[in-house]
């Protein structure tokens, strides 16, 4: 019995030694294939993506078009690579005993492979269509024309060579005929179809390449073609901001997976033919070329640093502007978490909301502590404040903005449109093919910075919601406060890599006396920046943001860099707590005043703390002693953030303040964390923001007033009966 299950044993692995050799040639189209099946089914980003595509209302048809385009592209790179690399001998001549014993399977082997692996991204995709499956999506359509294009490509493959052979005949017997010969165009193309004769013996699996010399031409045009379109790719990605946007992320995602496998599969040959480890050498070459091609540059202006007031000036000046109610006048800091888009959505949306309550709200505001996705939220809103100054010499009247190309007249509408837009598409195009490309050559290109494509699809967006005012995205930082006083203060948040340090872009002057520990951008550049940057700083979380390269424009040198300011603490409130405890030493000399703080929570999956044993709560024991340093690190990134929460808290109700938490709950619908929001997930959030607005104001019995105390303690309860 033991001699029967060795024998059966060792025939298994013996079939899968062949199998895997076999397969070796045309790894990079299964490796893609893995990629971006897990990217696209088990990410929650990658999920909605697809749901942009598979709603009931999707945002373009036109991306609609391009993403099928863009998997019908991927399935023939698949199966045409896997096929071409197959065909090639790289044994010199010495195949394993267990191929030649198998050489009929063998030969099957490379016939059935490539239609399998051309196949498999068509079932991938329709199954990922099928995970987007909620009450706002209509996914099964999506399925079964993914799947039945899947099948008639793969008809297409079995009988491809009789269809072209028919075509082969039917125009060299047109190229007889007098009509014919009389058009130039034609002839080229008889001349072109006749070098690609596909009768000839050698299309079909039979004998092996030996060497590129034996490869028909028919095979090069074919290649030719796929890498020329993976060219125009890289080309028109850098034309415009606007084009990937076009695309849509999934289709660029699909678009790059073919590149990936023509690109990795010239590597596989060169490796192959000559012995080389080519892949191990391009990743050596990589590593050398880092420490010379960092294109990852922070921007920065060319005019001098305006000055700015310390905290406590700007405080003391601001809290006598801000107008006095009867009894105790709130007067409001706010900590933005990060988060990505969801972030920005939640912290633009909610604040946008309560200035629409009452257009004085904005005045009461005096800073927004913001980390990522918190300080695109936060530095918007501040914006749109901004914009309604210049819009507008009566500050009762409404803002106005484009939203799906009709006028809009209010802060929620245009926080809305503004965050519609799609951030990520050009993001990942940037990512997935120019700064790719950088990372293979030893000098730096500034433009294939992939910092550009997140920084200018955001001054794009604010160019379309607002069209007819300047871009205050791409302008400097401080323009918002050089003309209009009565703006909120910002304190954007990011993380020096070298130091792990803060280090924070505001408005005021940022010293070590208030904030400890810290550095003030502005002050160690000595220049302003475009608000994009600023607020990207903050938010250069890895991998989709680079880490930026901070150089002093005075000595040209490489002071460090710099990356999302979650890295040291993700709420923001550590900052904002350095704000508030300024700001009430100075207010405690004027009762009349209050102190809210509120915090923008935007971590969905929040539980409260774990009072079971070891056991119920999670305890680890599998690798114990490897995982548990990392494990601890990135745990303790949250434990920051709630223990920076807390202390806030704590100091705010102490001093006789309001403490709002405002957070999301993960059970309701998609919350994706990215740069992109499909139209589902955008109603998920604002249903819950207005039910916090709703229920305050059944509570009241009337429109919510954020001035008003009482009014605000109503808001409290609702927010306490939410998911925090």
């Amino acid at each position: 019995m033991f001699s029967h299950f060795y024998k059966w044993f060792k025939s298994g692995w013996e079939f899968l030694k062949e199998f895997n050799r076999l397969l070796q040639p045309c790894r990079f189209s299964v490796f893609v294939l893995i990629a971006v099946a897990l990217l696209l089914i088990l990410s929650d980003q990658g999920q909605d993506v697809l749901r942009t595509i598979t709603e009931k209302e999707p945002k373009s048809y036109v991306a609609i078009l391009l993403l099928f385009l863009a998997l019908l592209f991927w399935g023939i790179n698949s199966w045409y690579w896997a096929r071409v690399m197959l065909r090639f001998d790289f044994s010199d001549g010495v195949e394993s005993q267990a191929s030649s014993k198998s050489s009929e399977w063998a030969k099957k082997f490379r016939i059935y492979i490539p239609r399998i692996l051309g196949v498999l991204p068509f079932v991938a995709v329709a199954y990922a269509f099928y995970k987007t499956d909620t009450a706002a999506t209509k996914p099964l359509i999506f399925v079964l024309v993914t799947l039945a294009l899947g099948v008639v490509f793969l008809y297409l493959l079995i009988i491809r060579v009789q269809l072209l052979n028919k075509i082969y005949t039917r125009v060299l017997k047109e190229s007889t005929q007098e009509s014919l010969k009389e058009s130039a165009i034609k002839s080229l193309t008889v001349q072109i179809i006749r070098s690609l004769d596909f009768r000839k013996k050698n299309t079909r699996v039979t004998e092996p390449y030996r060497s590129l010399k034996e490869v028909p031409l028919g095979v090069w045009v074919m290649l030719g073609v796929l890498t020329f379109m993976t060219i125009v790719l890289f080309a028109i990605f850098l034309i415009s901001i606007e084009i990937p946007a076009l695309f849509g992320t999934g289709a660029i995602i699909l678009f790059a997976a073919s590149s990936w496998i023509a690109f990795g599969s010239i590597l596989v040959y060169f490796g192959s033919r000559y012995k080389l480890p080519v892949i191990t050498m391009l990743i050596l070459l990589v590593v050398a070329f880092s420490a010379f091609n960092d294109n990852h540059f922070i921007r920065f202006g060319n005019g001098q640093l305006a000055k700015r007031d310390s905290l406590q000036k700007s405080f003391t000046v601001w809290l006598d502007a801000v107008p006095k109610e009867r009894g105790k006048t709130p007067y409001f800091i706010v900590a933005a978490e990060g988060g990505g888009i969801r972030a920005a959505y939640t912290t633009g949306l909610f604040l946008s909301q309560l200035q629409d309550k009452n257009r004085d709200f904005a005045k009461h505001l005096y800073a927004i502590s913001g980390v990522s996705g918190g300080s695109l939220g936060g530095a918007a809103f501040v914006a749109m404040v901004h914009e309604w100054h210049s819009q507008n010499s009566q500050s009762d009247a409404a803002l106005k903005c484009k939203y799906n190309g009709v006028e809009a007249a209010s802060f929620t509408a245009c926080s809305k449109a503004l965050f519609s837009k799609d951030f990520l598409s050009a993001a990942a195009a940037y990512m997935l093919y120019p700064d790719l490309v950088q990372r293979v050559l030893p000098f730096p290109i500034s433009s294939f910075d992939r910092s550009l494509g997140l920084e200018r699809s955001w001054e794009l967006a604010w160019a379309k919601v607002f069209p007819s005012k300047k871009n205050l995205f791409a302008n400097g930082f401080l323009e918002l406060w050089q003309t209009k006083k009565n703006i909120p203060n910002l304190f954007l948040n990011a993380t020096w890599v070298e130091q792990g340090k803060r280090v924070i872009a505001s408005s005021v002057a940022v010293d070590s006396a208030t904030f400890p520990d810290s550095v003030d951008l502005l002050a160690l550049l000595k220049k302003d920046l475009p608000l994009s940057t600023a607020v990207h700083n903050s938010a250069r979380f890895t991998y989709v943001s680079p880490a930026g390269r901070l150089e002093l424009p005075d000595s040209n040198r490489t002071w460090g860099h710099l990356v999302d300011g979650g890295y040291f603490e993700n709420s923001g409130a550590s900052t904002a707590a350095n704000i508030l405890k300024e700001s009430v030493a100075i207010s405690q000399l004027r009762e009349q005043v209050l102190p809210v703080v509120i915090v923008i929570n935007n971590d969905p999956s929040i539980k409260a703390p774990c009072t079971k044993s070891p056991e119920g709560c999670g305890a680890n024991s599998f690798l114990n002693e490897i995982w548990s340093p990392f494990a601890a690190l990135l745990a303790t990134r949250n434990a920051r953030a709630s223990y920076a929460r807390s202390e806030i808290k704590s100091f705010v109700e102490s001093h006789g303040g309001l403490y709002l938490e405002v957070g999301l709950c993960g059970n309701k619908g998609p919350l994706p964390l990215g740069w992109t929001l499909s139209n589902e997930a955008q109603k998920n959030m604002t249903k819950q923001l207005n039910e916090y607005i709703s229920s305050s104001e059944t509570k009241i019995g009337s429109r919510l007033d954020p001035l008003n105390i009482q009014h605000l303690k109503a808001l409290k309860s609702a927010l306490q009966k939410g998911c925090r």
